[in-house]
């Protein structure tokens, strides 16, 4: 684990630059219970972002998108957001969620082998520079990354958002052994 506790400066650019302020983003949510909500929601208020909440199950994900929905309205209502923010959109297709996202956070169950398994089809089916993100808080990073067969496991990086993740402004970031070696 000491060697996934990197400096956040060692995460792996993928050669991009960032989006200029005020671009839009795609990202995808990966899982629409407590936390996979509250990252839609803090993502969304931070522009225009286009930020896709996968479920396994369709009413799962419209759930999720109601209640990050509501979270939003807290944080403008708060003046902890703007006005002016990006949308959510509920899915149950996985790779509906990650095609075309630069960002990927995924926010399952703590189950290092459901994690492997997810990582596994992301780099099947996310775009080849998207940064993968998990927001596990206890399990290795590079474990969660050796789901991965090809060269996605350098883009894997630990993204966990401290909770709740609309109102607390602290994203713990960590790279994978592999990504770290690659940065």
């Amino acid at each position: 684990l000491a060697q996934d506790r990197r400096p956040a400066s060692l995460i792996p650019t993928a050669g991009r630059r960032p989006p200029a302020v005020g671009a839009m983003v795609k990202v995808a949510v990966i899982g629409p219970g407590m936390m996979g909500r509250g990252i839609a929601a803090c993502l969304a208020a931070g522009g225009p972002h286009e930020v896709r909440l996968y479920g396994r199950r369709k009413e799962a994900a419209q759930d999720g998108v109601g209640k990050a929905g509501e979270l939003m309205e807290f944080m403008v209502k708060n003046g902890v957001a703007a006005q002016e923010q990006g949308r959510i959109i509920a899915t149950d297709s996985l790779k509906e969620a990650v095609t075309g996202a630069e960002f990927v956070f995924e926010s399952i169950s703590e189950d290092l082998k459901a994690k492997q398994a997810l990582f596994g089809e992301l780099e099947k089916l996310a775009d080849a520079s998207a940064v993968l993100c998990t927001n596990t808080s206890s399990l290795s990073v590079s474990a969660i990354s050796s789901g991965c067969q090809g060269s996605a496991a350098d883009r894997v990086v630990a993204a966990h958002f401290i909770g709740p993740a609309h109102l607390v402004p602290l994203v713990e970031l960590c790279p994978s052994a592999r990504a770290a070696a690659a940065a």
